[in-house]
């Protein structure tokens, strides 16, 4: 599944030149370094869709495990309190 915002490219258009690759002076644009394209914030550069990103869904998973690990010691130190 292709990253949604670029389609897959990795890339999107530079905001600043508006993909001309150049500034209103003429000189190559700062911002995308003359290519009139930045890469995608939303993939980070790879294309690829959440899913396929390197340890997208992996990360968030180890998330969910943990925060149950702690709550399950939390509600036995609770309980051993009583």
């Amino acid at each position: 599944m292709a990253c949604g915002s670029c389609k897959g490219s990795g890339s999107v258009p530079c905001s600043s030149c508006k993909m001309s690759g150049y500034s209103r002076n003429g000189d190559p644009c700062s911002f995308c370094n003359g290519t009139g394209r930045i890469r995608c914030n939303t993939c980070g550069g790879t294309g690829a869709g959440y899913g396929e990103r390197g340890g997208a869904k992996g990360g968030f998973a180890k998330f969910i495990k943990w925060a149950v690990i702690i709550g399950v010691i939390i509600y036995f130190i609770s309980n051993l309190a009583k």
